[in-house]
């Protein structure tokens, strides 16, 4: 009998995040983001959406207006976990901004699993490298696609490669 392969836990929990992100609200775009612990079990997620309590109106959704309530799912991951968060890996569909970088080096998050390249930039790079978070990323594609344009779809499309980069700054 041949024995089966399972996934990576890393490819594992990427491949949730398009579940956790659909409990998002915004009607533009859907992140996910979990956090796990040292054995690989999960023990946070956030999506991006509007803080507890605050009103969840259409108005409120409409853009640019949604930019200065949103909470983005990596924090939402950060707030909503059940034990406390240091050295544990976080998984994400993109890189996040510079102010959830911030963050997620303050709450000592030791790792960080990115699934493409996009919205990569200096300044979270910077973090990450300066806090000796490891970074990893999985070139697969956008998993939100809302968010891509059409010309990066068809790039991805054309594109069947998957390749892993692992830096540890």
């Amino acid at each position: 009998m041949k024995q089966r392969v399972s996934k990576s836990w890393d490819d594992y929990y990427l491949d949730l995040l398009d579940n956790v992100a659909s409990r998002s609200k915004d009607p533009d775009t859907q992140v996910g983001a979990i956090i796990v612990d040292k054995n690989n079990k999960q023990i946070g997620m956030g999506y991006n959406g509007f803080p507890p309590k605050f009103p969840d109106t259409e108005e409120y959704w409409k853009r640019p207006t949604k930019y200065r309530f949103v909470v983005h799912a990596e924090m939402n991951a950060i707030f909503n976990s059940l034990e406390p968060v240091n050295d544990c890996t976080l998984y994400v569909p993109f890189y996040p901004c510079a102010d959830c970088a911030k963050n997620i080096a303050g709450a000592r998050i030791s790792r960080i699993v990115i699934d493409t390249e996009y919205y990569q930039n200096e300044t979270t790079d910077l973090i990450f490298k300066e806090c000796n978070i490891e970074v990893t990323v999985r070139h697969k594609g956008q998993t939100n696609k809302k968010s891509r344009s059409s010309d990066e779809q068809q790039d991805k499309e054309k594109s069947t490669t998957v390749r892993e980069t692992k830096c540890t700054f």
